[in-house]
């Protein structure tokens, strides 16, 4: 279930633009789950309370138990911030539509290195309580980066940069955008570029990077190339597409608290918190739930060489 809400916490914020395993049907049942992931990425931050139930056939589909009513403060350092209770509908991967109840705060920018600290205050009074530090700020190692797309010298883009913290797990994401122009009406895009493509029963398949401690990505310039390609695919009319020079490269960090939920996990930033019956983790005191941050950094050092995207017959757009 946890992952589950992570997953509609993450959605939402869009919308609204102590380690333990634990069985959630086992001894903790009819405990309380406390979610809050705060984004440096928005000033809009979102937090849920559920009450699990004592087994899995108790619960129905599309449904959860959403708890109402409580007061929800986090600390960041001195400052205070009192959330909102709200309601919306949102679109469930699994369950499709589901209703479901949270708590919000409208302007909360999430600092790097700050002690936070949030507490729950259930309508029977019963408290969930969990802290931790946000994670420091992400620098780019500009020395160990590259600059231009095509590297000169070498067959691999790298991007690189600080450690934030010891054990922090962090998630990179490199996205081409484009413009496609047709009958005169311009619409943007943006695609991911992978690592790497590796040969599965045959096929290319790309590989996009996973979080992990690493404090560097490594593309494949066949990966680079390919994804190019792919832009405008069999249209004989490369012309229709205009490249920005810059890309969209992004390095989130995560605290803690996050990390440690995250290594108990499999795939990407985006689709983690979708998977339910998997191992859990917990950091909150009185129940469980997750309560985490995450810093995000854009590395803006890099362009692509006019001459490469030109030799795809695309039209170059300079600037962001």
């Amino acid at each position: 279930m946890t992952r589950r809400i992570l997953f509609i916490i993450i959605v939402l914020g869009m919308f609204i633009s102590c380690d333990d395993s634990f069985n959630p049907y086992g001894e903790y049942k009819d405990k309380f789950v406390l979610t809050c992931i705060l984004r440096a990425d928005s000033t809009k931050q979102i937090a849920t309370i559920s009450k699990s139930y004592a087994d899995e056939s108790s619960q129905i589909p599309g449904e959860i138990n959403w708890i109402s009513g409580a007061d929800v403060t986090v600390w960041q350092e001195d400052s205070v911030y009192v959330f909102k209770d709200s309601s919306a509908i949102i679109d469930d991967p699994v369950y499709g539509q589901v209703k479901m109840k949270f708590y919000y705060h409208p302007y909360f920018k999430l600092l790097p290195n700050k002690y936070l600290e949030i507490e729950a205050l259930l309508p029977s009074g019963k408290r969930l309580k969990s802290s931790g530090y946000s994670p420091k700020e992400i620098l780019f190692n500009t020395a160990s980066s590259s600059t231009v797309i095509p590297p000169e010298k070498t067959s691999d883009f790298v991007v690189a940069w600080n450690t934030v913290s010891s054990g922090t797990i962090y998630d990179v994401k490199f996205q081409i955008r484009y413009i496609k122009r047709t009958n005169g009406n311009d619409e943007e895009f943006m695609i991911e570029v992978p690592t790497e493509y590796v040969l599965n029963d045959g096929e290319e398949t790309p590989v996009y990077p996973l979080p992990s401690r690493n404090i560097s990505a490594i593309f494949k310039m066949e990966a680079i190339t390919k994804t190019m390609q792919i832009i405008s695919g069999d249209n004989p009319n490369k012309s229709e597409y205009i490249i920005y020079q810059k890309p969209v490269i992004d390095v989130i960090a995560m605290d803690e608290g996050l990390s440690r939920y995250y290594s108990t996990s499999s795939g990407s930033f985006d689709d983690l918190t979708i998977r339910v019956n998997s191992v859990d983790y917990t950091n909150i005191e009185g129940g469980f739930g997750v309560f985490g941050s995450y810093t995000k950094a854009n590395y803006i050092n890099i362009t692509f060489s006019q001459e490469y995207i030109e030799s795809f017959g695309y039209i170059v757009k300079l600037g962001n």
